[in-house]
């Protein structure tokens, strides 16, 4: 009889957890396991939203997600996301379950300018699940503030530009 070290021990049941989970919460929204021994998390059914301000103000991003892909009126009160000004050169971070992030939309971000002013984005990206992004990628909504050029959202998914 082979005796088995502890570590093999360790990635046999770790890898049997895994697999477990994602048969039994395979269609489940949202699924996570959590490592002890190294804090790393694997994310199943789930979609990471980050919110990236690289101008040198504040912005308010306006964002919104909705649970259908195909619904026009994503910027819908029902689906606006409560989201802090971000401050100039912050990321903000988010992870929706993928059955309740079927479109995402910054409704004209709005930059804070000083002494009460506002700016609001040129465009309204909107991207939707099945056509721009699918679960498991990370959608960026960059605010951009060039000079000579318009304030403005770009959109990102997993690095790269969709708009």
């Amino acid at each position: 009889m082979c005796r088995r070290s502890w570590l093999v021990r360790v990635v046999q049941v770790l890898t049997g957890a895994v697999v477990t989970a994602g048969v039994l919460g395979g269609f489940c929204d949202g699924t996570m396991i959590s490592f002890p021994l190294d804090g790393a998390t694997i994310r199943y059914n789930t979609l990471t939203v980050e919110l990236v301000n690289t101008t040198a103000y504040p912005v308010a991003p306006r964002l919104y997600v909705a649970e259908d892909n195909d619904t026009w009126d994503v910027d819908d009160d029902e689906n606006w996301v409560f989201v802090q000004p971000i401050p100039p050169g912050q990321t903000v971070g988010f992870h929706f379950a993928c059955g309740e992030s079927g479109a995402i939309q910054t409704d004209h971000a709005v930059q804070l300018l000083p002494w009460g002013k506002e700016r609001e984005s040129d465009n309204d990206p909107t991207v939707r699940l099945g056509d721009d992004y699918k679960c498991g990628d990370t959608v960026s909504f960059i605010f951009v503030d060039e000079p000579g050029e318009d304030f403005e959202t770009r959109v990102a998914v997993n690095g790269k530009i969709v708009d």
